[in-house]
C-alpha cells in the first residue's frame, strides 16, 4: 500500500469528488507512473487529502503518508521541510490577479491562502517588500483584492484562466510573472528507493504528460452558476420576463372581467327577485 497525501481543493493537480475518490491530475500522473515502471498490478495506492499543507508535510515527516504532491521544484523548500523531491511532472506559467490598473501599488499587499504553504512562499521569495494579506481559500484572496484590502493575489495560469471565468470575478485582470510555477512529488528523506521508482517513471511518461492532463481538469474550476446563466442570456431572460407579466396582467383582467359580469348578473337576479316579491305582496293584498 503507497499512501499519497496530496492538498485537497487544488485543481486541476488535486482534490476530492463527492464521493470521496480524489482525482485531478496527480491521479494520471501516478497511474501513468506504475504504469511505466510496471508495478500496476502490485501496489495499491491510498489517497489521503489535506485542507491545511502544513498538516500534509507533518504527516509525511511523521510517516503517515509515504509521498505527497504538489510540492514546490525549490531546493529550499525541500530542505526546510525535509524531503526528497522528484523530478518535475508538470509546470505552468504565474499570473498576478488584481483590479483596475497595472502599476507598482498592486504588489505592495498581496493576497495569501494561509493554508497554501506553497503560495505563501512564492510569494515571500519574490516579493518579499510585500505586506501579506491571509486568507482562508483562493475565492477569500480574489474577494480581498475586489474589495480593496489586497492589491492582488498570484495564481498559476492552469487555475486562474478558469476560476477568472466565474462572473463575480469579472472585473479582476491578471497578467503573466516571469517565473514557471514546478510542481513535484515529496518524498520522506530516507526513503530514495520510492524516489527512484517515481524518477524512472516521470522520466517514461515524458514532459508533456502532466500538462496535457492536468488541462483535463481545469473545468472543474469553473462554477456555473445562476447568476452566470442569467447573465449569459439576458435577452432571453428580458423576452421569458415580459410574456410571464403579460400572461399576469391579461389574467387578471379577465378575472376582473368575470367578475364584474358576475356582479351585475347578481344585482340582476336581485332585482328581478325583488321585483318578483314585490308583486307577489301586491297581488296578495289585493285580494
Amino acid at each position: 500500500m503507497l499512501k499519497i497525501g496530496y492538498f485537497d481543493n487544488y485543481l486541476p493537480y488535486c482534490d476530492t469528488l463527492p464521493s470521496g475518490k480524489a482525482t485531478g491530475s496527480m491521479v494520471d500522473i501516478m497511474n501513468g507512473i506504475l504504469s511505466k515502471v510496471n508495478l500496476s498490478d502490485k501496489i495499491e495506492l491510498e489517497y489521503k487529502p489535506y485542507d491545511d499543507y502544513s498538516d500534509l508535510i507533518n504527516d509525511l515527516d511523521s510517516k503517515k503518508v509515504d509521498l505527497i504532491f504538489p510540492c514546490s521544484n525549490e531546493s529550499w523548500f525541500a530542505e526546510q521541510n525535509g524531503m526528497y523531491l522528484s523530478q518535475v511532472v508538470v509546470d505552468s506559467g504565474m499570473n498576478i490577479a488584481y483590479l483596475k490598473n497595472y502599476n507598482s501599488s498592486i504588489f505592495e499587499k498581496i493576497s495569501v491562502n494561509k493554508n497554501n504553504i506553497l503560495q505563501y512562499q512564492y510569494t515571500r521569495a519574490y516579493f518579499p517588500d510585500a505586506e501579506i494579506v491571509l486568507c482562508t481559500s483562493i475565492d477569500d484572496c480574489l474577494k480581498a483584492v475586489i474589495d480593496g484590502e489586497a492589491g492582488s493575489t498570484i495564481i498559476n495560469s492552469f487555475r486562474s484562466g478558469t476560476i477568472l471565468k466565474n462572473r463575480i470575478y469579472n472585473d479582476i485582470l491578471f497578467q503573466p510573472l516571469s517565473t514557471l510555477d514546478e510542481r513535484c512529488f515529496g518524498v520522506r528523506v530516507g526513503n530514495p528507493e520510492l524516489l527512484r521508482i517515481l524518477n524512472r517513471g516521470i522520466y517514461e511518461l515524458g514532459y508533456d504528460f502532466g500538462i496535457n492532463v492536468s488541462y483535463n481538469y481545469t473545468d472543474g474550476l469553473y462554477k456555473y452558476s445562476i447568476f452566470d446563466f442569467l447573465g449569459d442570456n439576458i435577452g432571453l431572460v428580458l423576452v421569458c420576463s415580459f410574456f410571464v407579466i403579460l400572461l399576469i396582467v391579461l389574467f387578471f383582467i379577465r378575472r376582473q372581467i368575470r367578475l364584474k359580469k358576475q356582479t351585475e348578473k347578481d344585482r340582476k337576479t336581485q332585482f328581478e327577485l325583488q321585483s318578483a316579491s314585490a308583486t307577489a305582496i301586491f297581488r296578495m293584498s289585493t285580494l
